[in-house]
């Protein structure tokens, strides 16, 4: 089990961004144990002006002062909100109350132009123009453009807001040292909170465990799409009713697929035996993520793989689209799974 400080350098490097974490978690460590010792020589000055036996070991009264000094830091979270290089809101204080003016203005200008717009539109492209579909046209493609002015405003006073120091302070490289440096005035005007509210670190195997459970149900859903037919989303129309693949696609094609997503699966079984990662099991995973695209990209490139009736509905060759997304997930999972395994690496070296 870890310490309470351990626990707490956890609670708050968690919430910082990544590449802040190995700084922020030095300065927090480092600025605890200035902290206890500081206390723990005051409270070695008092016992020996008074001439005091004490009656707690050294252990006790370390943990007594860890207790404190934790506590004096605060919530680990509000902590955590000074180290980070980012606002923890969308649109902070200083530009809201411009925000919600301008709001009051687009919004209403965009509605009354939409409506406008639309409903001449309507009116003059339409030979048999009714109310009711002039109301129903103008008021349907109204609606769209005020959340488009709406979320266009947003977005220009969020990035406002992290662009201009006004917004927020803009970072250094020794963000954290500043920081560090006004915790402790500021700490005491914190409201009161107790080391009882710290969780228990996970140990670094749940998440693992956790991550290659749900890869088993996915390589089991994957392992599962030769044989859904279209009506299991309603578009059974396009060609009555049968698998979204080719039935007649080759067994070779199926088969290798199977072989690759087992050994995915493989890989998956012994991260949950194991609870944490090695280099080997990364390493299975991403050659069997390459060799998988590569599969696939050969088979969409010689093989009819979707069902002839849907593939004679659209324009684009099958090819052009599919081989560059899978190739986009490929490349996705390997950076995530290198990311993932120094992660779990940094973590097991702190545990």
């Amino acid at each position: 089990m870890r310490t309470l400080t351990d626990r707490y350098v956890h609670a708050v490097v968690r919430r910082v961004p990544d590449a802040m974490r190995p700084e922020v978690t030095a300065d927090v460590t480092a600025m605890i144990a200035d902290m206890t010792e500081a206390r723990m020589a005051d409270a070695r000055m008092t016992e020996a002006r008074h001439d005091e036996i004490a009656a707690a070991t050294e252990a006790d009264v370390e943990a007594a002062v860890e207790i404190a000094v934790l506590e004096e830091l605060g919530d680990p979270a509000v902590l955590a909100r000074e180290y980070s290089d980012s606002p923890q809101h969308l649109i902070g204080p200083q530009y809201f109350p411009v925000y919600t003016w301008l709001l009051t203005w687009v919004l209403p200008v965009a509605l009354v132009a939409a409506l406008v717009s639309n409903g001449l539109s309507y009116t003059l492209s339409t030979a048999d123009a009714h109310i009711g579909g002039l109301l129903g046209t103008a008021i349907g493609k109204s609606i769209p453009a005020v959340f488009i002015a709406f979320a266009a405003v947003t977005i220009l006073f969020a990035i406002i807001e992290r662009a201009t120091p006004m917004g927020t302070q803009a970072g250094t490289d020794n963000a954290a040292e500043q920081v560090g440096e006004k915790l402790r005035p500021v700490a005491a005007r914190r409201p009161r909170w107790t080391v009882d509210s710290l969780k228990e670190v996970p140990p670094g195997g749940t998440s693992v465990r956790a991550d290659a459970i749900l890869s088993l149900v996915f390589l089991v859903l994957l392992a599962l799409v030769p044989f859904v037919p279209t009506t299991a989303v309603y578009v059974g129309h396009l060609n009555d009713g049968e698998t979204f693949i080719n039935p007649d696609l080759g067994l070779f094609w199926l088969i290798g697929y199977w072989v690759l997503l087992a050994v995915t699966a493989v890989g998956a079984v012994l991260r949950i035996r194991r609870r944490r990662l090695s280099t080997g099991l990364v390493a299975l995973d991403m050659i069997t993520d390459l060799v998988m695209a590569v599969f696939l990209t050969i088979a969409l490139l010689t093989q009819d793989v979707l069902h002839p009736a849907i593939e004679a509905l659209t324009s684009l060759p099958v090819e052009l689209w599919a081989i560059p997304l899978i190739w986009a997930i490929t490349i996705w999972d390997q950076v995530s799974t290198v990311r993932g395994y120094r992660t779990h690496l940094a973590a097991h070296g702190r545990s």
